[in-house]
């Protein structure tokens, strides 16, 4: 994939996805980390690869989940907040349900859930509470370079 990234010449102009996080973040939040420490350990040297090759990536991941209907999202997403990196990705799988969907993938009522928690105020409250903000990866690359200017 990185070799076909490249021959696009897309170095600087793209970013990865690393589902591999640091193990003391995992264990911080402690929710499905069997799931994420599978996705650490397959990713080992994967970031630092990406990096070297120009393109931009992912610090901190999270959003592992078992998909059960019962459980609260919203309690879930929490978690996800728990020891984010500087430009953390969190997983996440929203949708509308029609009858198409229920025949091909068995994780629907999870979709609707996830859906309406991203659609209402818990989500803003929660990342205000937090000093959090949605955003770009592409803008926390520039404010990240920004920062390491002004360092130097």
């Amino acid at each position: 994939m990185l070799d076909a990234m490249e021959a696009r010449k897309l170095g600087g102009r793209a970013w990865v996805r690393d589902a591999g996080d640091g193990l003391h973040r995992i264990l911080l939040r402690g929710i499905n980390a069997r799931k994420a420490l599978s996705a650490l350990s397959l990713a080992g040297g994967f970031r630092r690869e990406v990096r070297q090759r120009g393109f931009g990536v992912n610090d901190g991941f999270a959003g592992f989940s078992n998909f059960h209907p019962s459980f609260d999202y919203a309690k879930i997403f929490q978690s996800y907040l728990r020891a984010p990196g500087s430009r953390h990705l969190i997983m996440c799988h929203p949708g509308h349900v029609d009858e198409e969907l229920r025949r091909l993938d068995p994780v629907t009522i999870t979709r609707e859930q996830e859906l309406a928690f991203l659609l209402s105020t818990r989500l803003p409250e929660m990342l205000e509470k937090r000093g959090l903000r949605l955003g770009r990866l592409s803008q926390a690359d520039r404010n990240l370079s920004a920062e390491q200017t002004a360092a130097q």
